[in-house]
């Protein structure tokens, strides 16, 4: 009988001390997977930035060659190919767009302090973009350009970004105009191209109002409001096989659809997605011509887009880099302060760490104890 009782108590003791090796296992795991840290360095012409409030996205993961989108950026059809700064610029810009107007959770937000510093910890290897709302303070309002990043083990695991923030003066109870335009690129094979498309207007991320955009309005839409909020222009429903890109320098906004049909995409998506509340007010298509107004046409051509499209971002090609993104000369405000938890890594199980932990020990505790009543009457 004593015989058995070991031999259960040694079984129990193995058992609780592979639980223990398997616990230590998924540690190191959460701890190489979750080990990058993200620091923003926020300032605009020398002065430092307090209070931005910033959210980081992981938007998808790199391989070496293409960027590739995942989780709740797989819904839009944004063409991560071109991974040219100005590619890049165009694709946080729109996935900048949608994630805000959108309501997308992200992996991680927090405000700048006094330092200009928000710092994420917890992060995970990936593809992320990193974005801000707009922030006022006095009659000055500092204005952050989105940035896509590519966070790789073969960085260093603090990883500094220097996002570009611009200032503009707004003077209390102006109204400003303000103005969307559609631009069609490389539509000729389209087998039919849309007569009408609907956008959604955004107001400080929350939907404003829809319009009908036609070749009868020229595809513009202009309306006025007070200066001071934060307008985004989301396009209704994409044209199949076309990809979107939206670009705006403050006033001006424009969605550009290309004709694409070798994009990849689901076109058979729910879109918007689930959840979002557009509701279509104002200018549908039999009321387009009253309540749009016609504005001046500006073609989106070379020299406009560099005014128009006022973001920019780092491409995570080898060696391509940009002052932006990279480790920046001269005194750099030390790190004092984290505005961000650390988060989970994004489908990784935690529930299984402290589970093994507490069977382990439970084990080990059972096993030994049997163990030692065996020796002590053993010996008596």
């Amino acid at each position: 009988m004593a015989g058995i009782r070991k031999k259960i108590g040694a079984i129990f003791f193995i058992f609780g001390i592979a639980a223990m090796f398997c616990f230590s296992c998924l540690c190191s795991a959460v701890s190489a997977e979750g080990a990058v840290t993200m620091t923003l360095v926020c300032e605009a012409r020398g002065e430092l930035v307090e209070g931005m409030q910033w959210s980081v996205f992981r938007i998808g993961s790199y391989d070496g060659e293409k960027i590739s989108l995942e989780g709740a950026f797989t819904e839009y059809p944004v063409d991560m190919s071109d991974l040219s700064s100005s590619g890049l610029a165009d694709a946080a810009s729109t996935l900048k767009d949608y994630a805000f107007a959108h309501k997308i959770e992200p992996d991680g937000n927090g405000a700048t302090q006094s330092s200009g510093i928000a710092v994420f910890d917890g992060l995970e290897y990936g593809v992320y973009l990193v974005a801000a709302n707009n922030l006022k303070v006095g009659d000055k309002t500092f204005v952050p350009t989105p940035a896509i990043v590519s966070l790789t083990a073969e960085q260093s695991d603090d990883f500094t970004v220097y996002p570009k923030i611009t200032s503009i003066r707004t003077l209390a109870d102006e109204y400003e105009r303000l103005n969307v335009r559609k631009v069609w690129e490389r539509y000729d094979g389209m087998l039919v191209k849309p007569t009408e498309v609907v956008v959604d207007i955004y107001r400080d991320y929350e939907f404003y109002e829809s319009v009908t955009l036609t070749a009868d309005n020229d595809w513009n839409y202009t309306w006025e409001e007070l200066a001071g909020s934060e307008w985004t222009i989301i396009e209704r429903k994409i044209p199949e096989k076309c990809t979107v890109v939206y670009r705006n320098d403050g006033r001006r906004y424009v969605v550009v659809n290309t004709y694409n049909p070798d994009f990849i995409f689901d076109w058979g998506v729910d879109y918007p997605p689930s959840g979002v509340t557009t509701t279509v007010t104002g200018a549908v298509s039999g009321e387009a011509e009253t309540n749009t107004t016609a504005a001046e046409s500006f073609p989106i051509n070379e020299a406009d887009e560099t005014t128009v499209s006022v973001n920019t971002a780092t491409s995570p090609a080898a060696g391509d880099q940009t002052p932006d993104t990279t480790k920046k000369g001269g005194n750099t405000p030390v790190v004092t302060t984290t505005t961000e938890n650390k988060l989970p890594q994004t489908g990784q199980l935690w529930w299984p760490v402290p589970v093994m932990a507490i069977i382990g020990l439970i084990f080990i505790a059972a096993g030994s104890r049997i163990l030692f009543e065996c020796k002590r009457e053993d010996n008596e």
